[in-house]
């Protein structure tokens, strides 16, 4: 694949991610839940997914990444709006998305999974070695 992506790029869609609650919040004092929820929903997944798509390089990657933010946002309001079965709806999507991370990742082998030259040369050249 060969993206490059960043970690202050990760950090401006995690602080968005965390924005959502603010947002979501400070809505609610002035609309009712279900609408708060969507404005807030609809805003960061369209900000995430705008960025996305410029920095992922593609529409394709940033429309995959709208749909995951949809799914998840979507499934937290599932849990919010259930509040008799928010462990067990909470503990089988963990359960699932576990499963699936194994399963994607079942063929790599770690002990193969090696950094980059540059980080090796600058590991190699560290004076505490």
């Amino acid at each position: 694949m060969g993206l490059k992506i960043h970690p202050l790029q990760y950090l401006m869609v995690w602080s968005a991610l965390c924005l959502f609650y603010l947002l979501f919040l400070s809505l609610s004092e002035y609309m009712n839940f279900i609408v708060s929820c969507l404005a807030a929903s609809a805003g960061v997944i369209a900000m995430i997914t705008g960025y996305s798509v410029k920095v992922l390089k593609t529409r394709k990657r940033g429309g995959i990444m709208a749909g995951l933010l949809t799914a998840l946002y979507a499934y937290l309001f599932l849990l919010v709006q259930n509040e008799d079965y928010t462990l067990l709806l909470g503990s089988v999507a963990l359960f699932v998305i576990l499963g699936v991370v194994m399963h994607i990742t079942r063929n790599i082998d770690w002990y193969k999974v090696r950094l980059n030259p540059q980080a090796q040369a600058a590991i190699q050249d560290h004076p505490s070695r």
